[in-house]
Order: C-alpha cells, then sequence, then structure tokens
C-alpha cells in the first residue's frame, strides 16, 4: 500500500509541475518540466536514504559504542 501511495504522491507533483510548466512556457515548458521531475524523482528514489542520514550527521556506530545493538 505504501508503494502505491508513493507512486501517486510522485505522478501528482510531476503532473503539476508539467502544469506549471505549461503556464509558462508551453510545450517546451512541458518537456522542460518532464526532464525536471524525472531527474528529481530518480535522484529522491536512489539518493533518499544518503540525504536524509547527512541531514542528521549520522555516524555508523560500532560494537563498543554500543553493545545492546
Amino acid at each position: 500500500m505504501n508503494t502505491l501511495k508513493v507512486i501517486i504522491l510522485i505522478t501528482s507533483l510531476s503532473g503539476l509541475l508539467m502544469i506549471v510548466g505549461y503556464f509558462i512556457a508551453r510545450r517546451t515548458g512541458v518537456v522542460i518540466a518532464l526532464i525536471i521531475s524525472l531527474v528529481m524523482n530518480f535522484g529522491s528514489y536512489w539518493y533518499s536514504d544518503t540525504i536524509v542520514l547527512s541531514m542528521y550527521n549520522a555516524q555508523p556506530v560500532t560494537k563498543s559504542q554500543a553493545p545492546i545493538l
């Protein structure tokens, strides 16, 4: 179910970006918006974990630091 929600969210945000592109530059704007949304979706899908971990300055934990883990 979560995968379906993510697909719907990404599709609707991409569609919104393409609508804005249409109002700005008609057909060329839609093509540019589509390319931008594809790059953003690819980046967020493949690098979202790295982005979140770097936002929180996450560091690997060793066994000596947290033996219970």
